[in-house]
């Protein structure tokens, strides 16, 4: 039996958000229904599934190039409520969805499925859910968008079925549907499958008892179960080697796998053998590996002990593909143990298993393991960015803020409001961070009632003046900590809300097409790998010796490897000290023309050498107190000084590494063809394209964007403080040209690049006139200019590439 081991975790991936899926208009559909003959009440339900992710996302697979999925969701607080969406890679995100009302809540299960019975060019979908009473329901669908809203869905397109008529009552306590068919299990161990969509519930063969007795015991209440089992804990199903099987959990422990066309048992297992502590409770069964004749599957063991510890455990189970299908009685077993948070879903392939948890109040994250337990990734949510993005992730960015906003403007106080104003705005209103039922539930904390049809008519323009004047309103907005300070509290009460209106509901994954996703309450999001250079700039300096691993072959030489180690540890000393506050003054003196951007890096600069030195500390002692203002000083010149010791100890060390200094400048010098955006010159055909994937492409090209924009600054800030250190370094005079004369309009270069692509990622997305566009270009303080950006998009379905081209 292996054990999951605790090696490091890298970060695979980021979340993509597609923008606009905040914005859906909802189309409200009545399902009507006949009056349960024993109507359940939510505290005692007759279907009692556990709560778990009431959300999915099914693949309809009609021809090559038509891929759609059908993403649905029910909210904890409409539990009769049912929202659907149709997605396609080839065309843009759907502006409204369907929102299915049915008479009673339902328990938190669909499934979705395109209709055999569709006519050619017309999408029909059947969708299956299951009431707390036990109403199964089949409803015919057409496309989500072709209903009028408030409208009622005809009783033809209705087939019902209560599971409740039959003589076998116990309670439901798990569910799940293929094409035709609907199985349940029972609070008493028993599983039955009805043809629910394909035949009629009189039709003999509707329904179907999986029983470990063969023949005449198969009928219904002939024959009492030979063995009695634990309650049905979760099932799943899975299609291998062309049969559709069913797997089956019990409280007992019993794993058990049955042939849902024939109803005969093919494995019983008993997950408690392996002396997993806890109660098993969840199920989930990957796509099955035909080449290598393997299928996985994941089980929850909910700890009971105090403190409890939850575990997933693995198990691999070989199957034959003769006509004698045969699964192996002893599967391989791996177990990884949750640690900390609660988990909300979970998504297994053959080799890799994603886990989606909640570590906190409106705290996520997602993990993903390979299958035998060596390595763990984790994902960038958007919840991490946006709270990044707006000086949120931690205590101490509140104090990075105001403070290197005090030290940079402290001879610029005239501009400091409109600066710092504009760069939240700007950050606030970009797409992916601008969610509209959290701004607007934000402006009604603030006093600033809108009604849906106010708020939905207010351009970009009204809607920065209505925050602006929240902010003028909170106070004294004179000095820049103050204006830093209201933006502060004003972020924290609209990141509150970003994350009550978006909390995770469930995954969604399509390994055929290498589709990863995520469902919100609010939105829904895409994930992306990371780059190469993304991953070493997301690394730490102590773990980056493998280049190799992220794809990127930069030194034939060991001590180059080590030197680029060395110089990407003295610009994560610069980050620590800083912060993302020095990145987000800089690229705003480079957007506005209100402050010259060699201002502002001079200024940065000083900070490095001497520490913050607010002009007045009367404004910093109104807003943080005398005792955390004299607390923050003290802590300010300790790591003032811990950073001028660290940086001369790596100056040594790249001073003992190399023979010169113009040996380590050679090494920065192949650095930064990675942040380069390798400039092409190519002939486009003016055209619009705009789909989910182009839209994706945007959208994840502003986040490389940003990334790669703040670590050309870190190098700028790295060179710049060894010139102003250069006589203790022994930096020659040769070496002090060689930085400004080349590598200096370099990273110059590199950082006009990535911030046109990054401004024109996050500007709106209804696109202005050419002349607008160069316009809006000529307010950036480039160091030369760029009349065009060009994307060349490729896509095939929902996996994505793109080609940046800027022409200059």
């Amino acid at each position: 039996m292996a054990a999951a081991t605790s090696g490091s975790r890298r970060i695979a991936g980021t979340e993509v958000p597609i923008t606009g899926s905040d914005k859906l208009r909802w189309i409200d559909l009545t399902v009507p229904s006949t009056p349960s003959p024993a109507p359940a009440s939510p505290a005692d339900p007759f279907v009692s599934v556990p709560p778990r992710a009431a959300s999915g996302c099914h693949v309809v697979s009609s021809g090559r190039d038509s891929q759609r999925y059908l993403a649905w969701r029910i909210h904890e607080e409409h539990q009769n409520v049912l929202e659907v969406i149709e997605l396609c890679a080839s065309k843009e995100f759907p502006s409204s969805g369907l929102r299915l009302v049915f008479q009673e809540a339902l328990c938190p299960f669909a499934f979705m499925c395109e209709s055999e019975g569709a006519r050619r060019g017309e999408s029909v979908y059947l969708l299956y859910v299951l009431t707390i009473s036990g109403v199964a329901l089949v409803c015919n669908l057409r496309s989500p968008f072709s209903y009028v809203s408030g409208s009622i869905l005809s009783q033809t397109d209705i087939l019902e079925f209560s599971l409740q008529t039959h003589t076998q009552s116990a309670n439901v306590t798990a569910v799940k549907a293929k094409p035709g068919c609907l199985v349940i299990g029972r609070q008493d161990g028993s599983i039955c499958c009805y043809s629910l969509g394909k035949l009629a519930p009189s039709s003999p063969g509707f329904s179907n008892e999986l029983r470990d007795d063969a023949g005449i015991g198969r009928l219904w209440t002939l024959v009492s179960r030979t063995k009695v089992l634990g309650p049905v804990q979760d099932i799943d199903t899975a299609t291998v080697n062309e049969r559709d099987l069913l797997f089956a959990l019990h409280l007992d422990g019993s794993l058990r796998v049955w042939d849902i066309s024939s109803h005969t048992k093919l494995l019983n297992y008993n997950v408690n053998s392996n002396d997993f502590e806890g109660q098993p409770s969840r199920v989930w069964v990957g796509e099955a590996d035909d080449d290598q004749e393997l299928i996985s599957l994941a089980v929850l063991h909910e700890g009971t002990m105090v403190p409890a510890c939850d575990r997933i455990v693995i198990y691999g189970f070989s199957f034959g593909a003769g006509e004698r299908f045969l699964l192996s009685p002893e599967p391989s077993v791996s177990a990884l143990p949750l640690l900390e948070g609660k988990l909300v879903d979970l998504k297994i392939s053959t080799e890799k298993l994603w886990i989606l948890k909640e570590v906190g109040p409106m705290l996520y994250e997602i993990v993903q393991y390979d299958c035998d337990g060596e390595e763990i990734c984790s994902y960038v949510l958007q919840e991490d960015a946006i709270s990044e993005q707006m000086f949120q992730s931690s205590e101490s960015a509140l104090d990075d803020l105001v403070w290197t906003a005090d030290s940079v403007f402290s001879s610029m106080k005239e501009h400091s409001f409109s600066f710092i104003s504009s760069m939240f705005l700007r950050r606030l209103l970009q797409p992916g961070v601008n969610h509209c039922s959290a701004l607007r539930e934000t402006l009604m904390e603030y006093k600033r009632f809108l009604s849906d049809s106010e708020f939905q008519s207010l351009t970009t323009s009204g809607l920065r003046k209505e925050i602006l004047s929240i902010i003028e309103q909170e106070g004294n907005s004179e000095s820049a900590s103050s204006t830093a300070y209201h933006w502060k509290k004003f972020s924290e009460r609209y990141l509150h809300k970003w994350c009550w209106n978006n909390r995770p509901y469930g995954l969604f994954l399509d390994t055929n097409r290498e589709v990863f996703g995520l469902v919100r309450k609010g939105s829904f999001s895409l994930f992306r790998c990371l780059e190469g250079v993304e991953q070493l700039i997301y690394g730490s300096s102590d773990e980056l010796g493998n280049f190799e691993g992220l794809g990127m072959n930069l030194f034939d030489d060991i001590s180059d490897t080590e030197t680029l180690i060395e110089v990407l540890r003295c610009m994560g000393h610069i980050n620590h000290l800083l912060g993302r506050s020095s990145a987000a003054i800089y690229y705003e003196s480079l957007i506005s023309s209100v402050i010259s951007p060699d201002e502002i890096a001079s200024q940065i600069l000083k900070i490095l050498e001497s520490g913050f030195s607010p002009q007045s500390s009367s404004p910093l002692i109104t807003l943080l107190g005398t005792d955390a203002y004299v607390e923050r000083r003290q802590m300010a010149h300790k790591s003032q000084r811990k950073f001028s010791v660290e940086m001369l100890l790596s100056f040594h060390k790249l001073q003992s590494r190399s023979t010169s200094w113009s040996a380590v400048f050679d090494v920065i010098e192949k650095f930064m063809k990675c942040l380069n955006t390798k400039v092409t010159i190519q002939e486009h055909e003016l055209k619009r394209l705009c789909n989910v994937n182009s839209a994706l492409l945007v959208q994840a090209t502003s986040q490389v964007a940003r990334t790669m924009f703040e670590s050309a600054f870190d190098l700028f800030l790295f060179l710049s403080y060894l010139v102003d250190v250069g006589g203790q370094v022994s930096l020659l005079q040769s070496d002090v040209a060689m930085i400004k004369l080349k590598l200096f309009p370099m990273i110059q270069d590199i950082l006009g690049q990535w911030i046109v692509l990054h401004f024109v990622g996050i500007s709106p997305t209804t696109p202005p006139t050419m002349e607008d566009f160069s316009y809006q270009l000529s307010y950036l303080q480039l160091v030369k200019p760029f009349d065009l950006i060009l994307y060349e998009l490729k896509y095939d379905e929902m996996t994505w590439s793109i080609n940046l081209s800027i022409v200059g």
